[in-house]
């Protein structure tokens, strides 16, 4: 699978050895933080600091637990500010039981959104594909980190993901034991690592809304990008800004919804 290829770590990996990690091509990774209302990863500043020393892109994750979202989220919130770890989206990651799930997660996500220093994508969710058909959570209007080991696709109508965990019993030097490994689309990396450069901001109208859209460009790229603040809608590779003006403004349709996002991502 092409991209760029991450892993995600806790306590359960023990100490890492960072710079066989960084040589082995990894260029991310998420660190667990916290769990529930309370836990904090015993590893996590460690993870962090050793990461982040090897040149990896470092985020963090909250595995949730049954309880109050809002207090969680400020939890996690507050070990990502501690450490330093905005580098990727704060990772909500939906695996158990937490009650009504998509109440759950609209509450932690806007939680993040309200505290978060990032300027794009402030929090990613992540669950496996069974858990987030059975709770109803492919609405939710967000970056999606999604775990699938046998399959490759999602399917029809579930196509918009960011990150795809592959498996969890990766080799990585440096990693003790198995470690789960991930890999990034290309196209979301800007918005993963928070590193677009907004050239200008127009308006496009249709379906009795109003949306606003961004033309971004990617540092180091010579691309452009059209964006509408969370998701790709077309990249220009050797953009003319007239063009890039007539399709935002003239060809973009205001879908609402899943329909709106598959639409994005089919580039159609």
């Amino acid at each position: 699978m092409n991209g760029i290829e991450g892993i995600d770590v806790s306590r359960w990996q023990g100490p890492i050895n960072w710079g066989p990690v960084s040589q082995a091509g990894i260029q991310f990774v998420w660190v667990k933080a916290t769990e529930g209302a309370e836990l904090v990863d015993p590893l996590g500043a460690r993870h962090v600091h050793g990461a982040r020393s090897a040149g990896l892109v470092v985020g963090v994750y909250h595995f949730a637990r049954p309880g109050d979202p809002v207090a969680q989220a400020r939890r996690a919130v507050d070990m990502a500010n501690q450490w330093g770890a905005w580098g990727l989206p704060l990772a909500l990651d939906l695996e158990v039981e937490v009650g009504n799930a998509s109440r759950f997660a609209d509450a932690f996500i806007n939680t993040v959104r309200e505290l978060s220093p990032r300027k794009v994508w402030p929090v990613i969710l992540y669950t496996g594909f069974s858990y987030l058909l059975t709770h109803g959570l492919g609405y939710l209007k967000v970056p999606l980190w999604i775990a699938r080991y046998r399959e490759r696709t999602l399917g029809p109508g579930l196509t918009n993901w960011d990150v795809w965990q592959y498996t969890s019993k990766g080799v990585v030097p440096g990693v003790a034991g198995n470690v789960d490994r991930n890999v990034a689309r290309e196209e979301s990396w800007p918005y993963l690592t928070d590193t677009l450069d907004t050239l200008k901001l127009e308006k496009a109208e249709g379906g009795g809304n109003e949306m606003k859209y961004q033309l971004v460009r990617w540092k180091d790229s010579p691309g452009v990008y059209v964006t509408d603040g969370v998701r790709l809608i077309k990249a220009v590779p050797n953009p003319r800004i007239r063009d890039i003006l007539v399709f935002n403004l003239g060809e973009v349709r205001v879908i609402e919804d899943r329909e709106f996002w598959d639409w994005l991502r089919s580039g159609s």
